[in-house]
């Protein structure tokens, strides 16, 4: 569930590298029981009901977007295949609650995913990153 009470987050060993050239990233907590669990019913199960509750959690972690000058949220796109497949894009359902409650504009027409990538699930870190390599474009 969420982070320890009193911790300012948790950064990973890549991020505490500083292997990754990110500019601000939030998550919620750490991705185990319950919270795993309502993620994957989320995603897999398609209990879109799930939306709500879990873009709620998300938006604790995202309350400063704003005054850090965050004034546009962008879901990371589906490819159309895997898209026709799942029937809804999990981050842009997350995105446009972020944006009501936030009051920040969603544009999910920014990026697009080119590469029709294999499921992340079961690859690891340094798969994962050849996997995405040029899967996106920006429009």
């Amino acid at each position: 569930m969420p982070f320890p009470e009193g911790t300012e987050g948790h950064l990973c060993g890549d991020c505490l590298s500083g292997k990754f050239r990110f500019l601000l990233h939030r998550s919620y907590g750490i991705y185990e029981g319950a919270l795993k669990e309502a993620i994957h019913r989320f995603k897999y199960g398609r209990d879109l009901l799930l939306v709500e509750p879990l873009g709620d959690f998300l938006l604790e972690a995202c309350e400063d977007l704003r005054s850090r000058g965050i004034d546009l949220l962008i879901p990371v796109p589906r490819h159309p295949r895997r898209l026709r497949e799942r029937g809804f894009n999990q981050s842009l359902l997350l995105a446009r609650h972020l944006s009501k409650r936030l009051g920040l504009p969603c544009e999910a027409e920014v990026l697009v995913k080119v590469k029709d990538t294999p499921s992340q699930t079961s690859l690891s870190p340094a798969e994962r990153q050849r996997a995405v390599r040029g899967a996106f474009e920006v429009l």
